[in-house]
């Protein structure tokens, strides 16, 4: 069942509300997979994260493969020219699911819309994962 809530403002608030931060990989497990924050931040402790603390790259890859998708880390795709998420907005295809790795944090492309507050930022790009179903 896909999670109602499919807004970065409603994730952002029911976290808070719980006395969580440094959750952007919350939100991005959460939108992966269309679940709830409180499921995705439960999936994720079971691969190490703590109540308000980052989690690794690694461990949020091993969450979304869990759930059901599959990711391949984009390397010869134009989009992996961006440098930073004004560039990326220009080269990213406008159908599918991305996951932005950045410096100190992770950011969820879906359909050509950023699904948090980094988009128009200079945040440096690291990696580029294309989630799909399995």
């Amino acid at each position: 069942m896909a999670y109602k809530h499919n807004h970065y403002s409603a994730m952002r608030q029911a976290l808070t509300a719980n006395g969580d931060r440094n959750f952007c990989t919350v939100i991005a497990l959460a939108f992966a997979l269309d679940i709830s924050p409180a499921v995705a931040q439960k999936r994720l402790a079971r691969y190490g994260r703590r109540k308000g603390r980052g989690t690794s790259i690694f461990a949020l890859l091993a969450a979304i493969k869990d759930g059901g998708k599959t990711t391949k880390m984009l390397e010869r795709h134009p989009c992996t020219k961006a440098k930073t998420m004004i560039s990326l907005m220009k080269a990213i295809p406008k159908r599918g699911t991305f996951l932005v790795y950045q410096t100190t944090h992770v950011a969820i492309v879906r359909d050509g819309k950023v699904m948090d507050w980094s988009e128009g930022r200079r945040k440096r790009i690291i990696s580029i994962y294309r989630i799909e179903d399995k």
